[in-house]
């Protein structure tokens, strides 16, 4: 701590305003200058890192940067003694948080406190500087009434609060998945622990005037852990009750700010401030308000004929159109046997031709007309629709040549009046769609590493290491609209790319996102998709990524085509996951739990099951329980998404999924404590344990680069890396810890020594097949097998055997549903309990009439 009098270069210390743990503030006299100013001295501890003192003297020179009378004003970045300080300007007055302590703020002083601060983050945000921990605190009013935003530039830096320490990792930098930030005023993507921009900063302000209005915060609840959940799941409550005055358009402002997902919120804080400033009359400086009422007479006599304008436009407009308003949208069912649809497209002459499974082994084409209930089935099996050209062509998908392999099938056409059979164009095809002459198509191709979007065919747009669905040119051929599964699950973004290639996002968040369409006048793409649970409902997105929800249903729609007039072919699901699990004595039980229970892997001893929730039931996150397999309730053990159970059953592994990067985790099965295990860049998947419990063999990516198979020490957190790109794990180490079982991208099986000799390549035989675990003894190996029928069904699924010593492979267990499609297995070593997942579907094809 320095005294009074103490020089700092050429600043003279007059007094110590203040300290904390982040450091001391003096005022000091800047003799150059003639003048006083503030000095903060940061702790010591922030010159033994050199990286976070790189970063901090970064975003210092970046806040010194900025220059607007609502930021506090940097003058100078030093060090002293090793340790930074920086010298800002004085202020005399108090902070925001002070203020508040007393009692709520009249809606005037409010109205101008907003404004300010809004001006102030755009100011900031326009130089891409994110302030991130936004709060009464770092607010400061001076004496003259004026808003001063504190703090940008080290809010970065912040460790967590002690409050939160127990819900968060305490690493002071941001590594993903750091929580940074101070409860009552985090954004849900801040507690999250996902990458954060402007946007969060918005969240933040509008819990700052919440509790302006009311006098009280927003989530504020007892305890760190408990407020986070708030700002997750949790509205906070109406103004109207708290405190009836709120006009209701600050009301819509504040909702804006505090919606739960970026992209719903104000997308700039600039049209903040202008949205502020339409309702700001009440904070009008008494000076400026006769200029605004001098202005407002000369514009009279403009904004009447304006509105005379408007009205007569209106008139017209909504003559023409409302015999059309008059009712609701409407909804007719098109298809009413049991099965699923698996696509449907508008063809020229107006007829509708889709796709259904309506038996197990079976998936056919049909065109159906609406002045009849009757469709008319083509003569070809195992084929799906994805689109018809205008030439009247149909571009189908036929059965794949090497089931199981991959997901592609074969494009083929075929003419819509029937008479010839498919004729084959191109193999690996996932999705394909032909611009609006018939001419070009653009298709989704399946690729070792991922999918590839091609338009025209050969010219690669775009590649996902997961995959792409649902590409649709725009009707100005100028780029598709496609859906990206980055991940490989249901959860994705609505993207859009340029002939040059060029990706934008256009709405993104989504929990599941099935089928897409572009308007009938082109500016926008209609998409069904969820961002919480399972149900989809239809949104619209526009080129500029502005969002609209179109119609709300209980289910799960999937769109599948609009009509230039307007009609829209949609399917809506209903489905469920279900887990299922045989005994010893070939007995079978279901232990699903929620609505879409997902079971992961059984226990040694066969008594306990993971299973993953993700649907209605739970809402916007990933949520792991603990079943035992005599039936017993299950028990929520936290979130994430599990992998597999130590060798004593005592602990599992788990990752962080949904949140990107994915990291890993270990859970208790009994008393204790979970701990994350990795807090890097990567995204870890497809983990097992190593028989001493002590490490764990697991898959990761970073970034662009392909998967590859690492080893991580529990202890020390050290990680070895075993493979090059391109493998991932698949039945773990052997019993020995000798050998580790891993499969390319080929779903080619190999033999691993983790002594460090060379691969060894198993039999082509096990190609394709999925992963479950060495046997007891370490001579066999077990692995499943889905039948490969289609599309999106498949029919038996088998748990295999495979002896090393022999090569034989040989059924143990042959699983069939007649009403769901069942998979994933995972058994005992003995191979006698097992669980297997099995999804329930029945989809139904709907015309919409009067959807806008």
């Amino acid at each position: 701590m320095l005294s009074d009098g103490a020089k700092l270069g050429r600043y003279e210390i007059i007094a110590l305003l203040g300290a904390g743990g982040m450091g001391e503030v003096y005022r000091a006299r800047d003799p150059r200058m003639d003048r006083d100013v503030a000095i903060k001295i940061l702790p010591a501890t922030f010159s033994t890192d050199p990286e976070r003192l790189r970063r901090f003297e970064q975003e210092a020179r970046a806040a010194g940067a900025l220059n607007h009378p609502n930021l506090i004003t940097v003058h100078e970045l030093g060090t002293h003694d090793g340790g930074p300080f920086i010298v800002s300007e004085l202020l005399e007055g108090e902070t925001l948080h002070t203020r508040l302590s007393a009692s709520a703020l009249p809606l005037r002083r409010t109205l101008d406190y907003a404004m300010q601060i809004a001006r102030g983050l755009a100011a900031a945000h326009e130089k891409g500087i994110v302030h991130r921990d936004l709060k009464p605190e770092n607010l400061f009013i001076t004496r003259d009434g004026r808003v001063k935003i504190l703090d940008f530039g080290l809010a970065k830096l912040k460790a967590p609060r002690e409050d939160l320490r127990s819900a968060a990792p305490t690493d002071q930098q941001t590594h993903p998945g750091t929580i940074v930030g101070t409860a009552g005023y985090m954004s849900p993507e801040q507690v999250s622990g996902l990458p954060v921009d402007h946007r969060s900063d918005l969240f933040s302000f509008g819990s700052i005037v919440y509790e302006m209005i009311t006098g009280r915060q927003a989530f504020q609840r007892s305890s760190g852990v408990e407020t986070m959940n708030a700002v997750l799941k949790e509205e906070p409550p109406e103004l109207s009750e708290v405190q009836p005055t709120t006009p209701p358009a600050l009301d819509r402002v504040i909702r804006h700010c505090l919606e739960k997902h970026p992209e719903a919120r104000f997308q700039s804080a600039r049209d903040l401030a202008f949205d502020l400033e339409a309702i700001s009359d009440p904070s009008t400086p008494s000076g400026s308000r006769q200029r605004v009422a001098a202005q407002r007479r000369r514009l009279v006599p403009i904004l009447l004929a304006l509105i005379v304008a408007a009205a007569i436009a209106a008139v017209i407009f909504y003559a023409g159109r409302a015999s059309r308003k008059l009712s609701p949208p409407t909804f007719r069912r098109l298809t009413f046997q049991k099965g699923f649809v698996s696509g449907a497209r508008f063809a020229p002459d107006g007829q509708i031709v889709y796709s259904a499974n309506w038996s197990p082994t079976n998936s056919q084409i049909f065109t159906s007309r609406l002045d009849s209930p009757e469709a008319r089935p083509f003569d070809v099996r195992n084929a799906a629709i994805l689109d018809v050209a205008q030439s009247g062509d149909m571009l189908i998908l036929v059965n794949e040549r090497s089931p199981g392999i991959s997901p592609g099938g074969t494009l083929a056409r075929m003419p819509l009046a029937g008479g010839a059979a498919p004729r084959e164009v191109m193999e690996k095809v996932r999705f394909a769609d032909a611009d609006s002459n018939g001419t070009d198509l653009a298709i989704v191709r399946v690729v070792d590493d991922g999918d590839l979007l091609e338009w025209p065919v050969a010219r690669v747009l775009y590649k996902s290491p997961g995959w792409i669905g649902y590409p649709r040119i725009s009707p100005a051929r100028d780029g598709v609209a496609f859906v990206d599964y980055p991940r490989g699950g249901d959860d994705g973004s609505v993207a859009f790319v340029d002939r040059s290639g060029k990706k934008t996002v256009l709405a993104g968040g989504f929990l599941s996102v099935r089928g897409l369409a572009w308007s009938p006048d082109g500016r926008e793409v209609w998409f069904a998709a969820s961002r919480s649970g399972a149900g989809r409902s239809l949104h619209a997105v526009d080129r500029q990524g502005k969002q609209r929800p179109i119609f709300y249903v209980p289910g799960n729609l999937t769109l599948y085509d609009i009509a230039a007039d307007g009609r829209v072919l949609v399917v809506n699901s209903d489905e469920r996951t279900l887990v299922g699990f045989v005994d010893r004595n070939g007995v079978e039980h279901d232990l699903s739990w929620l609505d879409s229970s997902y079971g992961t892997d059984i226990s040694e001893d066969g008594k306990f099951v993971l299973v993953s929730e993700s649907g209605e039931g739970i809402g916007s996150e990933y949520v792991i329980y603990l079943r035992t397999t005599d039936g017993a309730p299950a028990v929520k053990v936290g979130g994430g998404f599990p992998s597999t159970f130590s060798r004593d059953g005592r602990w599992f592994v788990a990752n962080t999924y949904p949140k990107t990067p994915a990291q890993l985790l270990i859970y208790p099965t009994g008393p204790g404590s979970p701990r994350q295990v990795t807090h890097d860049s990567m995204n870890y998947s497809d983990t097992r344990w190593f028989p001493d419990g002590r490490r764990i063999l697991t898959t990761a990516r970073d970034g662009s680069k392909g998967s590859r198979v690492y080893e991580i020490d529990l202890a020390t957190g050290k990680q070895r890396l075993l493979t090059e790109e391109g493998f991932r794990v698949s039945g773990g180490v052997s019993p020995d810890q000798k050998l580790a079982e891993i499969s390319d991208l080929k779903a080619s099986h190999f033999l691993l020594p983790l002594d460090g000799g060379p691969m060894r390549p198993l039999p082509e035989t096990l190609r394709g097949l999925g992963r479950v675990r060495w046997s007891a003894d370490g001579q066999s190996i077990y692995f499943s097998k889905k039948g490969a029928l289609f599309p999106d069904r498949w029919g038996p699924t088998e748990l295999l055997q495979f002896d090393l010593a022999t090569k034989r492979l040989d059924r143990v267990a042959l699983i069939s549903k007649p009403d769901s499609i069942p998979y994933g297995i995972s058994a005992t070593p003995d191979g006698k309990s097992f669980i297997y997942n099995h999804w329930s579907l029945r989809s139904d094809l709907y015309l919409a009439t009067g959807l806008e």
